[in-house]
């Protein structure tokens, strides 16, 4: 009877769209905390409150849930990082290892054969094992069930364009997938849209004569693509994914002449490439995916002849992951893919921009505190940028607007929020947008529309999104709270 009742709460409290095929422990810590209980109930004199046996077995379940919780949370974020979950996770493992070796041990006995070292040493561990999984897991679940512990990385807008008639935005809210829409940039309304609900968005651009936007479906193992002729009217255009052979999980999008180019996470630490005419005939690019390499991909971008996608290489190690370096895939015709080095060191790349001249990548050298920028005339050559003016920041994202190229991101001294401009890549200029952002507040994305540019992002503060304009890259002005529009962002 504990099994399927153990079985019933992990499927209720375990959402849908947590792959806990990214938690290779899982099963391991389920298997662990069980057999530890067991051992330690029946060998040893230590009980919980001097209960029965039934009683011990459902407080050992209760004990291991926690524990199980924290093994569900071993999995990467969005931008590759390992999360400290996960490690919590892990340590919880290990100990209940360690109890269950001590369980079996009995160098000492009592007259009834019982073991005192090995049941004090087994139900010790397991203690700390199970508070392990609370600290790891616990947070996790309730943000994924609940909405509590939201990271800034949870909801909020994801993408904005500059469009003809304003603006439309992408993001995420509690129950889902928001398209947002501005005539003039100031005053924002959400868009309603059926298809969104159980959607997170991920990325949008503007094709010759449609919006197209990409989504991770809760639950599903296929990305989405959504179209719209006007901003405001959206369907769904088309499902792509591994056809069974690997899951995908949408990171970006961009357009290589009218080609539509899609990256993707696989949930298995590596990248997977689709590309084609429109939405309907979306293809996998080479080279197929391989599980477990390591790569991950953060952003992608393409001129009228090629495309550079940024992210990084990991070394996978049982609880811990660890950087192994930048990583830059290039092609010619978004079908067959190059992974390169670049060139770059060891620096942790953020994202790239294309422009007529060709590409800027930016990043942050995170030993020295600093953000770093490169370019590159066709994604294969690459030559760092003067980092004076990037000292002491973080960059996070850059875009080509008409009015020029612009970073952004966020200053480590003064916690406040700071763009870059420049009008050739190599000369930037360093501006603050906010200052009185609350610490871990960003901007996630920026858009310009002649004569008007738009910031959108995030408040911690507020825990809701937060909007900046200027008309010249300059001076900003944040738009007052727009509770109507964002909540719940």
């Amino acid at each position: 009877m504990v099994a399927p009742a153990l079985a019933d709460t992990l499927s209720w409290w375990i959402p849908s769209d947590t792959h806990v095929e990214d938690a290779p422990l899982l099963h391991t810590a389920v298997g662990v905390r069980l057999i530890c209980g067991f051992r330690s109930a029946q060998s040893g004199q230590v009980t919980p409150l001097g209960a029965p046996m039934r009683v011990r077995w459902y407080v050992w379940v209760a004990a291991f849930l926690p524990a199980v919780a924290g093994g569900v949370s071993l999995v990467l974020d969005d931008t590759g990082d390992f999360r400290s979950s996960g490690l919590m996770a892990g340590v919880g493992v290990t100990l209940g290892v360690l109890a269950v070796l001590l369980g079996l041990l009995r160098p000492w006995r009592t007259r009834s054969g019982r073991s005192k070292l090995g049941s004090i040493a087994g139900v010790g561990l397991l203690g700390i094992a199970a508070l392990a999984g609370i600290a790891g897991g616990v947070p996790e679940l309730l943000q994924a069930r609940f909405g509590w512990f939201v990271s800034p990385d949870a909801y909020g807008p994801r993408s904005v364009v500059g469009v003809d008639g304003g603006f439309v935005a992408v993001g995420n809210d509690r129950d889902g997938g928001v398209i947002w829409f501005s005539s003039d940039g100031s005053s924002w309304s959400r868009v309603s849209a059926a298809p969104l609900t159980g959607l997170e968005m991920r990325d949008l651009v503007v094709a010759d004569d449609a919006l197209v936007a990409i989504g991770a479906p809760s639950g599903s193992d296929q990305g989405v693509v959504l179209s719209s002729p006007d901003g405001q009217t959206w369907e769904v255009a088309a499902r792509f994914g591994g056809g069974g052979e690997f899951g995908v999980y949408p990171i970006a999008l961009a357009l290589l002449d009218r080609e539509l180019v899609v990256v993707t996470d696989t949930y298995g630490n590596d990248t997977a490439f689709f590309h084609g005419p429109d939405a309907e005939t979306l293809r996998l690019s080479l080279p197929a995916p391989e599980h477990d390499d390591g790569d991950f991909v953060l952003s992608v971008a393409c001129t009228s002849s090629s495309c550079v996608a940024v992210g990084g290489q990991t070394d996978i190690g049982v609880f811990t992951e660890s950087s192994a370096g930048p990583a830059i895939w290039r092609s010619t015709d978004g079908a067959q893919w190059t992974l390169t080095g670049g060139g770059l060191g060891t620096a942790e790349l953020s994202a790239v921009a294309a422009r007529d001249e060709g590409f800027v990548v930016v990043g942050n050298n995170s030993d020295q505190g600093h953000g770093v920028v490169w370019t590159s005339p066709d994604g294969d050559e690459w030559t760092q940028v003067d980092g004076a003016v990037f000292q002491n920041a973080v960059i996070d994202g850059a875009v080509n607007l008409d009015h020029g190229l612009m970073a952004f991101g966020r200053d480590l001294e003064t916690s406040a929020i700071v763009v870059w401009s420049s009008p050739d890549a190599m000369q930037w200029e360093r501006t603050v947008v906010d200052s009185t952002a609350p610490v871990g507040s960003q901007i996630r994305s920026i858009a310009g529309r002649r004569p008007l540019i738009v910031a959108m992002g995030i408040d911690v503060a507020s825990k809701s999104t937060a909007v900046w304009i200027s008309t010249d890259g300059q001076v900003w002005n944040r738009l007052p709270a727009d509770e109507a529009a964002f909540a719940g962002t």
